[in-house]
């Protein structure tokens, strides 16, 4: 049975050269795509954030990681990293308006949640969540009154 091949302290010195595994944050990213696919969050994150370290302007990639923070009830950490994006990246902002929102209901954050949702339906009228947002935010309106009607009785 032959030995497997160990660098040691002594064999470095002797000249032996290390090659270094770099990859680019894309490599990363299909790393924690696949664990998200497998339901495992935590790794996912793992993953997002090496992708970020070699790539952290990459807006995908934060969003990528605001969305599974929001998947583990992390809403707080989400909403601060979709916030920054929206006001840093005017082309991305609208549809982080629509996550902030979600994040917002499940904080049970309602007043929050309609502004997020308004604003939204603002900068994107006939945006891909437009419609889910006005169903949103009727369903807050019905909810609050009935919060109001009961606490009249």
């Amino acid at each position: 049975m032959r030995k497997g091949r160990y660098f040691t302290k002594q064999s470095l010195q002797k000249g032996n050269k290390i090659l270094k595994f770099e990859q680019p944050g894309e490599f990363y990213s299909r790393i924690a795509r696949k664990s998200m696919e497998k339901n495992d969050l935590p790794e996912a994150m793992s993953f997002y954030r090496i992708a970020l370290n070699r790539d952290p302007h990459n807006i995908d990639y934060r969003i990528s990681l605001a969305n599974i923070f929001t998947e583990m009830g992390q809403y707080d950490s989400s909403n601060r990293i979709l916030i920054r994006i929206a006001r840093e990246h005017s082309d991305h902002g609208s549809g982080c308006y629509f996550g902030i929102g979600c994040n917002f209901l499940g904080l049970q954050e309602f007043d929050n949640a309609q502004e997020s949702f308004r604003r939204y339906l603002f900068l994107e009228p006939d945006g891909e969540y437009a419609e889910e947002a006005e169903e949103l935010l009727v369903m807050i309106h019905e909810d609050i009154e009935s919060i109001t009607y009961e606490d009249e009785e």
